[in-house]
């Protein structure tokens, strides 16, 4: 396809040439350059957006619908290079295991596993639930390094 289009304006280009007077003025020149750059420019951005809004899903099978075959339900980082995946296959429920020097996948019981949201706290939240664990705002005295270094 965009062979086609170079082909095309290739073409289109030498055409013009042969049929262009000897003697033109150098503003009209530069001029009809700089339209035909836009315009080259123009149908470029189209073409994309042509290509990846329409042409390129169909070639990669469609959009990825809820009812995929294969659904990444939770990944969990256990250490670095080692990390482990709960996928949802066609239903049945699979634990996948991804390390450095080897690889694991195990079923698991569909039945027991229940995916709830937890509820999402500000900052201000877990600071506070951090300083009531442990005792951290009662005990800590915040003091000024720069105000101690000026009184010496």
């Amino acid at each position: 396809m965009l062979r086609v289009l170079i082909i095309l304006l290739a073409t289109a280009a030498a055409a013009e040439e042969a049929a262009a007077p000897l003697y033109v003025s150098s503003s009209g020149v530069y001029l009809r350059s700089l339209l035909k750059s836009l315009a080259v420019i123009i149908l470029l951005l189209i073409f994309t957006y042509y290509w990846y809004k329409y042409l390129l899903p169909r070639v990669n099978g469609g959009r990825i619908s809820p009812e995929a075959n294969l659904v990444l339900k939770e990944r969990l980082v256990i250490e670095p290079g080692t990390a482990a995946y709960v996928l949802e296959i066609k239903g049945a429920h699979k634990l996948l295991i991804v390390s450095n020097k080897q690889t694991a996948c195990y079923d698991l019981p569909a039945g027991k596993l229940k995916y709830t949201a937890l509820p999402k706290k500000d900052f201000a939240a877990y600071l506070a639930d951090f300083a009531k664990k442990n005792n951290v705002l009662k005990s800590a005295k915040v003091t000024n390094p720069r105000k101690n270094h000026a009184q010496k």
